[in-house]
């Protein structure tokens, strides 16, 4: 048969019809015979007929039957055969332009042993028109010559056309080309937007990208210059001038029906209006219209008022949080997890797990599941976007860009780190790329959740990133690096999840929903609580001595009043008013005490600064005054001391006349030569004990010529004064003597009068009423109080009984009565105990 109506039989082989009745290709007429064996028929006039018929080739897409030596399906370019013939095959004609084999490793090869993975070049940028994500020489953009590279694969290029953003793109992803179109204003984040920005993320696809910006109108305080979405969530809303959360367009979902003045919902007037006035939970639903009027701030709630957690939707008596089953049927019992017989057991894809317990409710008949009642191709358990059952890489990286079966595409890197996705350990996170100890934190401390334990396994996040956690709670297990606090920041209790911190150091943690919570945190306690022995405030609060000898109710730790007599009432400190007014007294008398003897060591001071000064002065004055002595005016004979003896009697006699004086001072001889300083007494000449007694009045003078019973003759005197010591020249100092007039008693006188002191008796002072010295045991206020207090004693009743009232301490009342009202202490014990 020639069933393709060659002319030649279908038949073919040798043990047939013979070789020249064989058509190779029995069911296609355009072709017979494969000289070269490569499958494509010799009959070139075909168009899918061997264009080399003499060479075996497995061209197959720019001409057939030619060799292909990287094998993509295109064929090498080959150079004419001869310079008549126009056979040449050249990438213009459709060669491929990276045509070399794996194998070749001539410096011609650029692409290696992938040339496989690209062919032709359409728009001429240098990249392959196959765009095939992870393709060697990839172009996003094969007919688009100014955009060859799209890293989040959004359908928007890398590349920018506009000046402006060289300065802060230059260096990263893509590249400026001045005729760049579809410019992606989010190179790295895949998107959608169009509108104010292309290829940035645009969650509700209205065109507005997420990426909101404005400025205030200081006039009116609305916003201006909105660019992007202001409310990404709402695809019929992108404007909102007045920021209250509800859309500028109010005829749309979400509309809000007073713009331009920031409302609520359910504001008066509708959502966005201004609330109304009476909301007492501030869920802006009226009071009178507010069926759950105790909403918790910043709710979402219904027009009633209600939020989710206070509403029963299924109205079977449970609230919708501690509902497991809701939309149970209305009237039907339910358990006390919301949930009726026919809830427990329904299991509506009849997969074997319970509708309640089942993640996937919708599985394939007869599909294998596991214990969330998934199948394999429900899931996708290394979130790579391809399914179990499709996934030849189970086991891809988190965010690594993959292929149709889930591997990591080869030449990819997301994050543009320099590292290519399937050697990045975190291929969206440009600041980190190693993991060496797989917990998944970052090895590069700069980077973003850094692992501060990179040698080690770990899963901490609160204090530590990627340290070993032995309970789970998120607080490092110390270490020789991190002990716990003060020094470190470790988890105090490693092997207990509900506790990590202990401030006061007593064993006790510092959570109060965790085991053994500490009730005083801050201060350290014992673990026995209130069972009488201390911790009077619980777990971990200090130990409380209630010793209370006096049976006042104040422990002896606190009573600063001890032996207080029973069945008296005493303060929180222990005191009763007596007490308190006895230890008033004994503060004053303290004070007072205290007060004289700081004056006495002030005067003491001073007094010995003033002596030191004195003595210090007549030091220097000393020498000049001797000789100084011989010089006075006729004046100074008042002076001598009516004595029996002259001073100088010892060696010059006595006389009872005067001394004969001439007209001129006697010849003073020469100073005696100085070797130095004289030599000096230790201190000064003893003083006597106490000052001389002075008479009452000055005493009576004899007449003249009595007056002077001791004389010199001053003629008799040498002119050196050799009789008197010279400070100077002995190791005896001169003593000095005050020069004060004497006086002789008159023979009338039988002794000498003193000075009679006036003194006048005067009355004992007090102040008009108060300071009465009365006892106040008897209780009778007329034995404390005269008429006249009645309107003091009144007023100071009533300030008592208000400082009483406001819970004043008996001291603090006693010190104003005393000090303020000038009481005295049995009148101001009287005073509060009647205010009692």
């Amino acid at each position: 048969r020639d069933q393709d109506g060659d002319g030649l039989l279908d038949n073919h082989g040798p043990d047939c019809c013979g070789m020249d009745g064989a058509d190779e290709f029995p069911f296609d007429p355009r072709q017979w015979v494969d000289a070269d064996n490569d499958g494509v028929g010799d009959n070139n006039s075909d168009p899918d007929g061997d264009q080399c018929p003499g060479l075996f080739g497995l061209s197959q897409y720019d001409r057939a039957g030619c060799v292909d030596s990287d094998g993509d399906g295109y064929s090498d370019p080959t150079e004419a055969t001869s310079t008549a013939n126009d056979d040449a095959w050249t990438i213009e004609d459709g060669a491929d332009m990276w045509p070399w084999a794996p194998t070749d490793t001539s410096s011609e090869n650029t692409c290696g042993s992938v040339c496989y993975q690209q062919w032709a070049d359409s728009d001429g940028d240098g990249f392959g028109d196959n765009s095939t994500i992870g393709a060697f020489l990839r172009d996003a953009f094969p007919t688009d010559g100014w955009q060859w590279n799209d890293t989040d694969n959004d359908g928007f290029g890398d590349n920018w056309d506009d000046p402006a953003l060289n300065s802060t793109r230059t260096g990263g992803i893509g590249q400026w080309v001045p005729q760049a179109n579809l410019s992606d204003d989010c190179p790295t984040v895949s998107g959608n937007s169009s509108i104010d920005r292309t290829g940035c993320l645009d969650s509700d696809g209205d065109g507005h990208s997420n990426l909101y910006s404005y400025e205030i109108d200081e006039n009116t305080g609305l916003r201006t210059s909105e660019s992007g979405d202001a409310l990404p969530d709402n695809p019929n809303q992108w404007r909102d001038k007045d920021g209250d959360g509800f859309g500028d367009f109010p005829m749309e979902i979400g509309g809000d029906q007073c713009p331009g003045v920031a409302g609520v919902l359910n504001g008066l007037g509708g959502d966005g209006c201004p609330a109304p006035m009476d909301d007492a939970d501030a869920d802006n639903v009226a009071d009178e219209n507010d069926l759950c009027p105790l909403t918790e701030s910043g709710a979402v709630v219904d027009a009633n008022g209600c939020s989710f957690e206070q509403r029963d939707d299924d109205q079977d008596g449970l609230l919708n949080p501690d509902d497991l089953c809701p939309g149970t049927a209305s009237g039907v019992s339910v358990d006390s997890n919301g949930c009726s017989n026919e809830q427990l057991n329904a299991d509506a894809d009849d997969d074997g797990v319970r509708d309640i317990d089942d993640l996937c409710s919708e599985t394939i008949s007869g599909s294998s599941v596991d214990s969330n009642g998934c199948a394999d191709y429900q899931r996708d358990t290394d979130g790579d976007g391809v399914t179990d059952d499709q996934d030849v890489c189970p086991e891809t990286t988190m965010g690594a860009a993959v292929d149709d079966e889930g591997c990591v595409l080869a030449g990819v890197d997301s994050d543009g780190d320099g590292i290519d996705d399937k050697d990045d350990a975190f291929p969206t996170e440009s600041t980190q790329w190693l993991d060496s100890d797989g917990d998944g934190f970052g090895d590069n401390l700069e980077g973003v959740e850094s692992d501060e334990c990179p040698s080690v396994s770990g899963t901490s996040t609160e204090d530590r990133d990627g340290c070993p956690d032995g309970d789970g709670d998120g607080w490092s297990d110390p270490d020789s690096m991190n002990p716990v606090p003060p020094i470190g920041t470790a988890d105090a209790y490693p092997t207990e999840p509900t506790q990590w911190r202990d401030r006061d150091g007593d064993g006790f943690g510092d959570e109060l929903d965790g085991i053994n919570a500490d009730l005083c945190p801050d201060v350290p306690g014992v673990e026995n609580g209130n069972d009488g022995n201390g911790g009077e405030g619980g777990i971990g609060c200090p130990y409380v001595d209630k010793t209370d000898t006096d049976g006042d109710g104040v422990y002896d730790s606190n009573d600063q009043c001890s032996g207080s007599p029973s069945g008296v009432f005493v303060d929180s400190n222990g005191c009763t008013s007596d007490q308190l007014a006895s230890n008033q007294e004994e503060t004053e008398t303290t004070d007072y005490t205290s007060i004289a003897i700081m004056a006495g060591g002030i005067l003491g001071i001073l007094l010995l600064i003033v002596i030191t000064l004195r003595f210090i002065s007549n030091r220097g004055d000393y020498y000049d005054d001797e000789e100084d002595d011989w010089y006075e005016d006729d004046d100074d004979e008042d002076d001598f001391q009516p004595m029996n003896k002259s001073p100088l009697s010892g060696n010059l006699g006595t006389s009872t006349r005067p001394p004969n004086r001439s007209n001129n001072p006697p010849e003073r001889s020469p100073p005696p030569a100085r070797g130095g300083p004289p030599s000096r007494s230790p201190g000064p000449p003893a003083r006597k004990s106490s000052p001389p007694s002075r008479t009452s009045s000055p005493p009576s003078r004899s007449p003249s010529s009595t007056r002077r019973t001791s004389s010199v003759n001053v003629d008799s005197v040498p002119r050196v004064s050799t009789k008197r010591v010279d400070p100077r020249k002995t190791s005896q100092p001169t003593k000095r003597v005050r020069r004060t007039a004497a006086v002789v008693p008159s023979s009338d006188d039988s002794e000498i009068r003193t000075r009679q002191v006036k003194t006048t008796k005067v009355a004992k002072a007090t102040k008009n009423v108060k300071k009465a010295t009365v006892s106040s045991e008897s209780g009778d206020w007329h034995a404390l109080f005269g008429e006249e207090d009645k309107d003091t004693y009144s007023s100071s009743l009533e300030s008592v009984k208000s400082m009483i009232a406001s819970g004043s301490e008996d001291r603090e009342i006693l010190r104003r009565l005393q000090r303020g009202d000038g009481w005295s202490a049995d009148q101001s014990k009287y005073i509060l105990d009647a205010a009692r």
